[in-house]
């Protein structure tokens, strides 16, 4: 496995340096900067937030595991 350092800008990525095979080469790009992408449906890491949670949960006098447990079990 060979680790090279780039650019992503408008569709292309450029390398650091340069870089060249002589065949086809399945690749994994990694983007470093958190980077937020929006979608019509689904989540985002956004939606992930801890502190959202616990703000959201201040008044949930329950056991969360067992709500989660529990709406489980009823889908299955």
């Amino acid at each position: 496995m060979i680790s090279i350092l780039g650019t992503y800008e408008n569709g292309q990525i450029k390398f650091a340096k340069d870089f060249s095979l002589n065949h086809p080469t399945k690749v994994i790009v990694t983007f470093i900067e958190d980077i937020q992408i929006e979608t019509k449906e689904g989540f985002s890491i956004a939606d992930f937030s801890f502190k959202k949670s616990k703000v959201n949960l201040n008044s949930f006098q329950g056991s969360l595991s067992n709500v989660v447990l529990e709406e489980r079990r009823n889908e299955l």
